[in-house]
């Protein structure tokens, strides 16, 4: 269902068309949804189950969604009704993971940032050292540099 997954984003737009009160567009409206709600969303709108099931997928790994399994106790159906099903603690822990993986993610993204940008400065530097030249201008400092110098 690979597919699916590259069209995720245009497909929950049909979804939140579609359902507004079970697909918002606010993160902090966001809601558990009832268990096998992707079948009912598959039939209605004529997809296949697996590809209902993988585009849900993408929504309930947002996280807003994982959010609100923490939040919440008990979950929607289509039309944004409370169903009655809880929110089990297996489900709670699932989002806590994922919710803690992001943030991992995250870090480590940063850090690789820091990293380059340090590489980036050793290198100007080294260069400067080097040759004598000073290191390359900065973008910002090209266009600090034109707004300064005035016309001509």
């Amino acid at each position: 269902m690979k597919r699916a997954y590259t069209e995720a984003s245009k497909q929950l737009e049909v979804l939140r068309a579609r359902w507004p009160k079970a697909f918002p567009a606010q993160g902090h409206e966001v809601r558990p949804l009832a268990y096998g709600i992707s079948k009912a969303i598959a039939q209605e709108l004529g997809w296949s189950p697996p590809y209902g099931r993988a585009v849900l997928e993408v929504w309930k790994r947002r996280e807003a969604y994982c959010r609100s399994i923490l939040c919440y106790t008990v979950r929607i159906g289509l039309d944004g009704s409370e169903t009655g099903e809880p929110v089990s603690e297996k489900d709670k822990a699932l989002a806590r993971a994922q919710i803690e993986q992001r943030k991992a993610r995250r870090e480590r993204e940063a850090k690789r940032q820091a990293a380059r940008a340090e590489v980036t400065t050793v290198g100007a530097n080294l260069v400067e050292s080097q040759t004598g030249a000073p290191p390359m201008p900065q973008p910002a400092r090209v266009c600090e540099a034109a707004a300064t110098a005035g016309p001509g």
